[in-house]
């Protein structure tokens, strides 16, 4: 029985492709950069297109001549992605992590700060997809009408992968990639409507938020049409797991573009009293 499994890692810097064989080990590999663009003062962003294209040209040239039996996708967490529900297209730049233009946003909504951290587990920050996307709806209202009029999709490189990959028949997230926008309620493990109306975001335009390793649909693209993606997850937490962190105490450090820790807590909730994220 087929057992080889493409695994994408789109990444800050990079988008990779792996074909990994039954026993995991890696037997193609494909590596490429986007570019990174800086508009101003506190801005980073990426063209959601050219990522896309590029993940295509690495599923087409690890699946090549193989059979595949499933995919399974890690990506860059925080980094936002408004597209048109219709066509798939995006609507305007990705905004990557390192963007802080919601800060203003922040500083309007200080007074609901422990509200916030209660809900999701962080601290009110620009670094998330909540104040990122509000932002976004003041430089551009045309971009909030459309959300008003059920067009606009909005979520994270993940979402936006699997909208692509499965031709729209998906619109889902799953729940590493959602705690780290700043609207999911962390005890309920959905989207909080009291954020979405705090940030002025239509919950609508959020997609459904499964466990990481559902099922979440199928590719309907050419070369690997029909097959299932398995596993999604947000990079620092899939390395996380990967490091075989799955015990109460136990942590990992990851260095990339960004670095980061993580401690494995135990199974329900624990909000930091020092500003740490949960």
């Amino acid at each position: 029985m087929n057992r080889n499994i493409i695994a994408i890692d789109q990444s800050t810097s990079s988008s990779k492709v792996f074909l990994l064989g039954d026993d995991a080990q890696i037997l193609r590999r494909f590596a490429k950069e986007h570019k990174q663009y800086y508009p101003k003062s506190g801005y980073v962003e990426h063209d959601a297109e050219e990522i896309w294209q590029n993940v295509i040209e690495g599923i087409c040239t690890v699946s090549k001549d193989v059979d595949v039996a499933c995919l399974a996708i890690s990506n860059q967490r925080e980094t936002t992605v408004l597209w048109d529900r219709q066509t798939g297209k995006p609507l305007c730049p990705a905004i990557v992590w390192q963007d802080v233009r919601g800060d203003y946003i922040c500083q309007e909504l200080i007074e609901h700060e422990i509200k916030v951290r209660e809900i999701t587990g962080l601290s009110l920050s620009a670094y998330f997809l909540a104040a990122k996307v509000a932002a976004k709806f003041r430089e551009e209202p045309s971009l909030r009408a459309f959300a008003q009029e059920g067009k606009l999709c909005i979520g994270t490189v993940d979402s936006y992968l699997i909208y692509r990959l499965t031709e729209g028949k998906v619109f889902a997230t799953d729940v590493s990639n959602a705690s780290r926008t700043q609207l999911m309620d962390l005890k309920a493990l959905n989207w909080s409507e009291e954020l979405c109306k705090l940030f002025d975001i239509p919950i609508s335009c959020l997609p459904s938020i499964l466990p990481s390793d559902n099922i979440f649909g199928y590719v309907m693209i050419e070369n690997i049409k029909g097959i299932p993606i398995v596993g999604v997850m947000g990079d620092s937490h899939a390395a996380f797991f990967g490091q075989g962190c799955n015990m109460q105490g136990m942590a990992k450090a990851t260095f990339g573009t960004g670095s980061s820790v993580m401690m494995h807590i135990g199974w329900e909730p624990l909000l930091s009293s020092c500003g740490l994220s949960t």
